[in-house]
């Protein structure tokens, strides 16, 4: 009689073991897929912050080009995804950069706050370029003048600085918490091409600003 109260004990002890398992088993899953997601955004999200800092560098001593940060910011977000264990890793590093080129045309954005078309209008000068052989329009930064000028006014200074906002909408891979995710991004009204499309994304923004290092010039 003891020998089968003791199995019944164990019985009931396993069937306990299983049910519970079977109800924490999912949250613990569910739990890893979120802590998972939110790593790779959180990793996202710095590596966005670095390719601002290095674009907007790329703009200040680049005449404040568009297209200079654009590329710049590409560049150093194809770090999302290290690319390990390549036989060609100058080839694997172009297509990764190429793959966050097409990314950013759909799917980012860079925004120039300052100089202001206010200040391209009121402090841009018509000067000569030796190196294109050719006069040019530019808030010019490099003559006495400008720093004088700098230091007295403060919309001049404002002018000689560039600030830029960027907006990348982050691809969210780990099953149900991209979806989960996707969904609040979509209420929020973020990355609604993407989250519209059933591409669960997630809205990462930065922001930079560098004393412009060279004249700029508006194209």
């Amino acid at each position: 009689m003891s020998n089968l109260n003791g199995w019944c004990y164990i019985s009931r002890q396993r069937a306990q073991a299983i049910t519970e398992f079977i109800i924490v088993w999912p949250v613990l899953l569910l739990a890893l897929c979120m802590v998972l997601q939110l790593f790779l955004v959180w990793w996202a999200q710095q590596t966005l912050d670095t390719a601002t800092q290095y674009a907007v560098r790329a703009g200040a001593i680049n005449h404040g080009q568009q297209a200079k940060m654009e590329m710049t910011l590409s560049a150093v977000m194809a770090g999302i995804k290290p690319q390990l264990s390549q036989d060609n890793p100058v080839v694997a590093a172009s297509q990764a950069i190429a793959r966050q080129r097409l990314h950013f045309t759909d799917y980012g954005k860079l925004k120039r706050l300052t100089p202001t078309q206010v200040h391209i209008d009121k402090f841009s000068q018509l000067r000569w370029d030796p190196d294109i052989g050719n006069f040019v329009n530019e808030i010019a930064v490099d003559h006495y003048q400008a720093r004088l000028a700098k230091n007295a006014d403060p919309e001049w200074a404002a002018a000689r600085r560039l600030k830029i906002t960027t907006e990348w909408c982050f691809d969210l891979q780990i099953p149900f918490a991209a979806e989960f995710l996707g969904l609040i991004a979509r209420d929020r009204g973020q990355c609604l091409i993407g989250n519209l499309a059933s591409r669960p994304q997630w809205a990462l923004t930065s922001a930079a600003e560098h004393e412009l290092l060279s004249g700029f010039r508006q194209r």
